[in-house]
């Protein structure tokens, strides 16, 4: 079984590098759009520290490309990729928790 976690981040609906519109526009197209994305943990080890580290890393590599990136002279269009990002991320608390318990108990269920 291919173990994966979904979820759902506040996608900004421009490529990462055309920041035409206004910093409302941009804030109303973060708002209307959500994507979700996959990511894999099947071949992680999530009862190490390395393996949650690495699922951490694959979560915000994830929430980077959702969100993708600004100018860092548009400090409006920054700020809203920055909480773009922390939201994406906090989002996932809930599955990556389930994800990290659940390899646990298969751990704690095979050394029995």
């Amino acid at each position: 079984m291919v173990r994966t976690a979904r979820f759902a981040a506040m996608a900004l609906a421009f490529a990462p590098f055309a920041f035409v519109a206004s910093a409302q526009a941009k804030a109303d197209a973060a708002a209307s759009d959500a994507q979700t994305l996959e990511v894999r943990y099947d071949d992680l080890n999530l009862t190490t520290n390395r393996g949650i580290a690495l699922l951490d890393a694959r979560i915000a590599r994830a929430a980077n490309e959702v969100c993708g990136s600004a100018d860092i002279r548009d400090i409006t269009a920054s700020r809203i990729v920055r909480a773009c990002k922390r939201n994406a991320i906090s989002g996932t608390a809930d599955a990556r928790s389930l994800a990290i318990a659940a390899s646990d108990t298969r751990l704690a269920m095979r050394s029995r």
